[in-house]
């Protein structure tokens, strides 16, 4: 979707204050915000509410809590209250998005009881994601530009359009409707194995991977059992140990083969190497080492 000819008129100050059964949600819409040449980021920093945000064009990273994100056009990102974030565009091209400012609270007068509304708001508040990616859900900025055009600023429709892309928002953020669905699961997996083959030369975290994947911790590890029958760590190790055994069989030291491979402690290395090939490391290593000697130009 083209950024370059949105209209924050349509959308900045815009209020949505209703009720859904047992909450009420109250959403304060900011502008669409630019970033590129002029300015790259919005630094680090944190609100006392959640800040939805969607990308409409572009690409940059998403930092939060110190995980970094990649970020495209159609991802819906969330910070929680007080949870320190940023936004970066990427060096090639500028990042267009449309950020909202969402506070929760219980209803004292419920209305609106098993509502579409009640529903998101409940399983978003029982867990989700940080990001997601829903493209469609920018055929409702499309709408609001079009609407107003067509309606001199018209305001009914510019309200539900941006309640029903919040709600819609949410719940595509709840972690509960996302576990249930196959092809979600499948594209988390690989990211998972995506990131953990990016990242094998470091000390990778469960949790990092997680955060890649755009998942919790356990329900990545639900996920690694159901596809490989292994938990995440099982997995990672087991690849670790296969690229130091590639290093070892160009005859790489010991301590080199395990640094390449992300694991910076000696002993722990050689412990992890003889529960996955029963011999030591060194006897590894010199094994493709008596097979050279014998190699090469002889004078």
């Amino acid at each position: 979707m083209n950024g370059t000819h949105l209209h924050s008129a349509y959308v900045a100050g815009k209020r949505i204050d209703e009720s859904f059964g047992r909450y009420r949600l109250i959403c304060k819409i900011g502008s669409y915000c630019e970033f590129g040449y002029d300015q790259i980021s919005n630094q680090r920093h944190h609100h006392d509410c959640y800040e939805l945000c969607i990308v409409i064009s572009g690409s940059g990273i998403y930092i939060c809590d110190d995980t970094i994100r990649k970020i495209q056009e159609g991802d819906i990102l969330i910070a929680d209250p007080n949870e320190k974030h940023e936004i970066r565009a990427s060096s090639k091209e500028s990042l267009v998005l449309l950020y909202i400012f969402i506070s929760i609270e219980k209803n004292l007068r419920p209305t609106n009881i098993g509502s579409f509304g009640e529903a998101c708001v409940e399983e978003f508040l029982k867990g989700h994601l940080r990001i997601t990616s829903k493209r469609n859900l920018l055929s409702y900025i499309a709408f609001i530009e079009e609407y107003n055009y067509m309606n001199n600023q018209g305001s009914f429709g510019t309200h539900e359009a941006l309640k029903n892309l919040v709600l819609e928002s949410i719940n595509s953020l709840s972690l509960t409707r996302r576990s249930s669905n196959d092809e979600v699961v499948k594209n988390t997996f690989e990211r998972a194995l995506d990131y953990i083959d990016s990242n094998l030369h470091t000390r990778i975290f469960v949790s990092a991977v997680a955060d890649y994947s755009c998942t919790t911790p356990r329900n990545l590890e639900y996920i690694f059992r159901r596809q490989l029958s292994s938990t995440v760590n099982g997995y990672i190790n087991e690849k670790k140990i296969a690229l130091a055994c590639h290093y070892l069989s160009m005859c790489f030291s010991v301590s080199d083969a395990a640094e390449k491979a992300g694991i910076f402690n000696l002993s722990q290395f050689s412990t992890m190497f003889k529960k996955h090939k029963q011999i030591s490391p060194k006897e590894y290593r010199d094994q493709f080492l008596n097979e050279r000697k014998g190699m090469g130009r002889r004078i």
